[in-house]
């Protein structure tokens, strides 16, 4: 009777594992279990506390995304948890050529109130989301698995938002204003202006410049940049939004010449009032031995110096 109850407990546990399906990983990272730490090792990167980490390979650009202190679900997830992981493949991909089964996806139905662009696949079971345009895989998103997204609902409430999200979307527009030119030694702003296409998402901002050195604002919408000693010359500034779909541009541009410094009215007239006053005193060390011609000559120049 033992051996028999032995024999039913095993085979309930390889029908337990036979039904619990594990979140699709990439490269051994499991979305839902992996850590903070454990992307950091398995790429021998070093990673920071941000909830968001950038990397790139020769085939794709990947974005993961962590489960921050004070998350609503960091009650059965720890902080620093791998939430979610997105991969933009650089090369031209169908979605056969991806090694998936095909038996569990469906295609995502996108609402009405969206603007569809292109299409969306899902896997429930492993927490897969591919996103397609012109039959070409532009995205694939690992979520955790159906068994396991209970651990964190707040933020795997529906597994069709990650199609939703990016899937139908207008791409934002976006431009750096300057001015077309500024004086030598003068602070130059920069400003990026960007109209947030739909859904609005929040970017981040990345600043570089040519010809001149950034002093104030990297990592906003606004910068000021140095321009002394850079007469007769230009700065561009180039900015970079993060955040923004791939598909979509993300960088623009602006150049300001730099010209030479002009002096005010109030300078130009005092420094007339010392050329005066100096060719004055001159020309009376000249003329100190003719009396009358030295009091001519103040009188000149005091009245040119009146008159300016």
């Amino acid at each position: 009777m033992k051996r028999v109850l032995q024999l039913i407990f095993g085979l309930f546990l390889i029908a337990l594992c036979a039904f619990h399906v594990e979140a699709k990983a990439w490269r051994g990272i499991t979305p839902g279990r992996s850590t903070r730490e454990d992307v950091a090792r398995k790429l021998h990167q070093t990673i920071g506390d941000e909830p968001r980490f950038d990397y790139q390979t020769a085939s794709e650009e990947i974005v993961f995304i962590f489960s921050p202190a004070g998350y609503e679900c960091l009650r059965d997830l720890p902080s620093g948890t791998v939430l979610e992981i997105i991969a933009h493949p650089k090369s031209q991909l169908r979605l056969e050529d991806l090694s998936l089964n095909k038996d569990n996806l469906r295609q995502l139905k996108v609402p009405p109130e969206y603007i569809i662009n292109g299409e969306a696949y899902i896997d429930e079971e492993e927490g897969l989301v591919i996103k397609l345009l012109e039959g070409k895989v532009r995205e694939i998103v690992y979520t955790a698995a159906r068994s396991e997204r209970y651990l964190c609902e707040a933020y795997y409430n529906s597994l069709g938002r990650f199609g939703d999200w990016t899937c139908n979307f207008i791409c934002p527009t976006l431009t750096v204003s300057c001015p077309d030119e500024a004086e030598e030694g003068d602070m130059v702003s920069f400003s990026a202006i960007i109209a947030l296409g739909v859904p609005a998402i929040p970017v981040t901002y990345t600043w570089t410049v040519t010809g001149g050195e950034i002093v104030e604002g990297q990592g906003t919408d606004r910068i000021k940049v140095e321009s002394k000693g850079l007469q007769g010359k230009s700065i561009t500034a180039t900015v970079e939004v993060g955040g923004v779909d791939a598909s979509c541009n993300r960088s623009a541009s602006c150049t300001i010449a730099i010209v030479r410094k002009k002096y005010s009215r109030n300078h130009q007239i005092n420094l007339r009032r010392n050329i005066s006053s100096a060719a004055c005193e001159a020309r009376q060390r000249i003329s100190s031995r003719s009396p009358g011609i030295t009091n001519r000559l103040c009188s000149v120049c005091a009245s040119s110096a009146s008159a300016t």
